[in-house]
């Protein structure tokens, strides 16, 4: 080598230490770059290709450096050119040029601000990146605009709907009224129960203060015309309340503990409180009232207008919760309750009255057959034989036979309420006002279970015929003196022998 070269190979040597001294490159980084650089003058040998593209093929990760390699190659191809090797080994015809120290500088800055340019991405776990790939865009959702439109679509039947999917859209509408329909019926009823317990709730509470008297019989049961009658101070509240108030009937130990309201229109005296509480708001549970027919203490300015009727009928719903005349029906289930609460208190505004069950059964009120029994249709009796005739119907269709005797003269009163043995079923409980003098609990022990009851006939459709007509019975009158006993001169099946015992 001639001193020329050796002064070239020198200068390129200080050159490159200079450089890398002002931007140092790993060893690992230049030994990749000679790799790639032969690999990529291989493949340049075989097939034409750019540089670039040869690289690329190798290792697409550094595309990067392509630049920095160039320059390098540029710099080497300018500084010294390929010389001939003799046989001997030795190099002839080396170029005694020297590379301008301003083509020097000018490749060294080149090449400073390609690896000062090109760096490598920083790779994230999982994720592959290239240089120069066009980066993903996140597709935008675009939210449909809510629409009226589109939800009648989706709940009515449409044009152009299958029959399969205009079905399915019948259907649901149906069952969503259906539902709606029932649970407005839930919600009316229980709020109404719930009204109807707040309503009375607060009368209780009011009235509780006063004392109501200990039971004790009446001088009349049905008082005289032009009587005068002082206002209690139960009626006064009571009337303040609501001018149809005509009294307060309890049982006590039971939950019938409720005022008694009374509308004088014959053509809907019966209905209007059906379904209308005391203070008037229309309520499921309706409200405790005496039929429109009766007279109860009626006064003009104190003074009775009218004698009482002998027979007070008084209704009120079967509530399930046992409130307003629902607790009426334990007489019926429980062999012991009639002997707990045998007795009912009446107060109206004036006076207080005190009466004893005697009986209580099952009516069919759309009853059209022999067993017929109208029993709110008797108010007032004309004749001893009228009077006894009622009483003795009641007495046959007792569930139980109680020792409480009736005699004529005696006020009656009926508590009428609905019952679910059959849809027309009402559940009848009859009692006597008490005699002055009388002992309240006298003959309200020791009854019994009547095993010949005369049930209403629609009874017998789902239950066997077991009444005997000519079974013995006792009735209530003057025959109830005598040690025999009489045969139902009422049923079907005796009417020849009533007729031939009238005669």
């Amino acid at each position: 080598m001639s001193d020329k070269d050796q002064e070239l190979l020198d200068q390129i040597l200080r050159e490159t230490e200079a450089r890398k001294s002002r931007n140092p490159v790993s060893e690992e980084s230049l030994d990749l770059n000679v790799q790639d650089t032969s690999v990529t003058e291989s493949v340049s040998a075989e097939n034409p290709v750019s540089e670039s593209a040869a690289e690329q093929a190798v290792n697409p990760e550094k595309d990067s450096e392509t630049g920095l390699q160039q320059v390098i190659s540029a710099q080497h191809a300018e500084a010294s050119e390929p010389q001939p090797v003799s046989d001997t080994g030795t190099e002839t015809g080396a170029s005694t040029e020297e590379i301008p120290d301003s083509e020097a500088e000018s490749a060294a800055h080149a090449e400073e601000a390609a690896v000062q340019t090109v760096q490598k991405p920083t790779k994230q776990p999982g994720v592959q990146s290239v240089q120069g790939a066009p980066k993903k865009r996140k597709k935008k959702i675009v939210r449909k605009k809510f629409s009226f439109v589109d939800v009648l679509r989706g709940l009515f039947p449409w044009k152009g709907d299958s029959v399969l999917e205009g079905t399915r859209k019948v259907v649901f509408l149906v069952s969503i009224i259906g539902f709606s329909i029932c649970l407005n019926q839930v919600v009316t009823y229980y709020y109404g129960r719930y009204r109807n317990q707040e309503i009375y709730g607060e009368i209780q509470n009011e009235i509780g203060d006063i004392a109501i008297p200990e039971p004790e019989g009446s001088d009349s049961a049905e008082g005289s015309v032009t009587e005068y009658l002082e206002l209690s101070e139960l009626g006064e509240k009571l009337l303040a309340k609501n001018p149809d108030s005509v009294g307060y009937i309890s049982i006590p130990g039971t939950k019938v503990n409720y005022p008694v309201v009374q509308r004088k229109d014959p053509n809907d005296g019966n209905g209007y409180y059906l379904y209308r509480s005391f203070n008037g708001e229309d309520n499921d549970a309706g409200s405790i009232f005496l039929d429109y027919r009766c007279y109860f203490d009626d006064t003009v300015d104190g003074k009775r207008t009218y004698k009482n009727s002998t027979n007070l009928v008084i209704y009120g719903h079967n509530m399930n919760d046992s409130s307003m005349f629902g607790s009426l029906k334990y007489y019926k289930n429980d062999y012991s309750y009639y002997e707990q609460h045998p007795l009912i208190v009446l107060n109206s505004c004036y006076e207080t009255y005190t009466y004893k069950i005697f009986g209580f059964y099952i009516c069919d009120s759309e009853d059209e057959t022999d067993t017929r029994f109208d029993y709110w249709n008797t108010l007032n009796f004309q004749t001893e034989d009228e009077f006894y005739d009622y009483v003795n119907k009641v007495k046959r269709r007792t569930l139980r036979h109680t020792n409480v005797d009736v005699k004529y003269g005696d006020q009656l009163l009926t508590l009428s309420t609905c019952h679910g043995s059959f849809e027309s079923a009402k559940l009848v409980v009859m009692a006597r006002m008490l005699r002055p003098g009388e002992d309240p609990y006298e003959g309200t022990t020791g009854s019994e279970l009547n095993d010949n009851v005369l049930w209403p006939t629609i009874y017998y459709r789902w239950n066997s015929n077991t009444y005997d007509p000519d079974a013995p019975f006792i009735p209530y009158g003057p025959a109830e003196d005598s040690t025999d006993a009489v045969t139902d001169t009422t049923a079907p099946d005796n009417k020849k022998e009533e007729e031939d015992s009238a005669e």
